[in-house]
């Protein structure tokens, strides 16, 4: 990257050009601010600018900056989706008659949030039954067209706080009929009632047409649709046997004498990426429309569906034999070895395996165990005697675990190698005292990248991490 040029850079270079107008520099010399507030504003607006260029000569290696992040996010279909929480709700029928829960209906927690079964269930008299529950709302924007035109745009408005977007539908209100959502107006038929979802690098949302005799469905003027927004309020933690109950509970007497209370957690939900993952997600280089993808990109695939993992790793056939030898057993299929945190283990290898057969039926799924396996790292610094050794040592430990710790992004996905030279890089400009011109330090990892298993959750742990100092002497 290129020399970042500070603010005072440029109002030295520009105090510096005043010699050629003695009447200004003497305003100057004389404290004159009209002169000297301008040309400090303009050199701060120089030095960003400065900064910027800097950065964007790093862009095309690593999205530095957040709305390049964002940026990419859009273009390459990653939206500020979350996911919502699922439980498992166990329901007694205490009444002399069945009782049937239809998918749809809705429950109430303890703290008024709203529930939704996804699976209906008769119970009957005196016996005991367990649904699945997912923690969704649903809001209406009515909108009517004004003006009739190719990829016409329908905004979608901020949610409240504490709401987080799971999904849109679009509805057209005159006949009821549903829009089919594509990822892009990939093989979409002329006049085919289809929609996308637009944004932008300030991940401002809208719902977007086709184009006139091409692609998609072209709205007439005067037509209305809705726009059904849903959303969940974020991942939710439930008390054993938290009570439950139906949001209209004296509808009947067997709704009134049937308890309901939490059994067991299915899924604890997600927030929206945040930047960090985003980055993460834009490294992968190809564009998908969800179809049949290739290789890596399944680990793209899954972790925008299912994320967030602690640990996740996909790999193919080829990679499995290059490790284990050739198995006619490994034929057409996908290994996959995850950890994930707040959820049932057969739901979300379930929900892997229909997320793979979306993609490309013709592959089957095969879960690995995972295995956790810590890093040996050793730094060896020579500090200068002017300096704390510990604060520097817990500032280098702090930084180390950050960045390849259990909890890190380098650690979520398998077959990463520390990259010596980046990490070296990083330490030196995170850490002040190293950068004294006097101390130093060295950086090894013990570890043979070669015989790393795609299975292996890797990270730096405190026990393996190991610093020591050389004290340099003072002449």
């Amino acid at each position: 990257m290129s020399d970042v040029l500070t603010k005072n850079d440029f109002y030295t270079k520009a105090m510096q050009s005043l010699s050629s107008y003695p009447a200004l520099a003497a305003r100057v010399q004389a404290g004159d601010v009209t002169i000297t507030q301008q040309i400090g504003a303009i050199s701060h607006m120089l030095a960003e600018l400065s900064w910027q260029i800097g950065v964007g000569e790093v862009e095309p290696w690593t999205k530095a900056r957040d709305s390049m992040v964002l940026a990419e996010a859009t273009a390459k279909g990653i939206m500020p989706y979350a996911s919502a929480p699922k439980w498992s709700v166990n329901i007694k029928n205490n009444s002399d008659v069945s009782n049937t829960i239809s998918a749809g209906r809705r429950l109430l927690d303890n703290k008024g949030k709203t529930w939704v079964v996804t699976d209906g269930l008769t119970i009957l008299p005196g016996e005991l039954g367990a649904v699945t529950v997912e923690q969704r709302e649903s809001k209406v924007i009515s909108h009517e067209v004004t003006i009739q035109g190719n990829f016409y745009q329908i905004e979608i408005p901020p949610l409240d706080l504490d709401q987080y977007l799971i999904s849109v539908d679009v509805v057209r209100s005159s006949d009821q009929m549903k829009f089919k959502k594509v990822e892009r107006f990939n093989n979409v038929e002329p006049n085919e009632l289809v929609y996308h979802i637009g944004a932008d690098e300030t991940m401002r949302l809208w719902v977007e047409f086709g184009l006139a005799g091409v692609a998609g469905y072209i709205p007439m003027v005067g037509e209305k649709f809705e726009i059904i927004l849903h959303y969940t309020q974020g991942p939710a933690t439930l008390e054993s046997a938290a009570p439950f109950s139906f949001e209209y509970s004296y509808n009947t007497d067997v709704d009134r004498q049937t308890e309901l209370f939490a059994l067991s957690m299915v899924f604890s939900g997600g927030l929206p990426f945040s930047i960090p993952e985003m980055r993460e997600m834009v490294n992968f280089p190809s564009l998908h429309d969800e179809n049949a993808v290739f290789l890596s990109e399944y680990q793209f695939l899954i972790t925008r569906h299912l994320s967030p993992f602690v640990f996740l790793s996909v790999w193919n056939e080829e990679l499995e034999e290059d490790i284990r030898g050739a198995n006619v057993a490994n034929i057409n299929h996908l290994f996959v070895s995850f950890i994930k945190s707040g959820a049932d283990v057969t739901e979300i290898q379930a929900r892997i395996r229909e997320i793979v057969r979306i993609a490309d039926n013709s592959l089957r799924v095969k879960f690995v165990d995972t295995a956790e396996k810590t890093i040996p790292m050793t730094i060896n610094l020579r500090l200068s005697s002017l300096h704390d050794e510990e604060s520097v040592k817990a500032k280098i430990r702090d930084l180390i675990l950050l960045m390849y710790g259990r909890n890190s992004v380098f650690a979520r996905r398998g077959r990463v190698r520390i990259n010596w030279q980046a990490t070296a890089k990083k330490i030196k400009e995170s850490i002040v005292e190293l950068q004294d011109n006097v101390s130093d330090f060295s950086l090894m990892v013990d570890e043979d990248d070669s015989k790393v298993k795609p299975e292996e959750f890797r990270y730096v742990s405190v026990e393996s991490l190991s610093i020591n100092n050389t004290p340099l002497k003072s002449y």
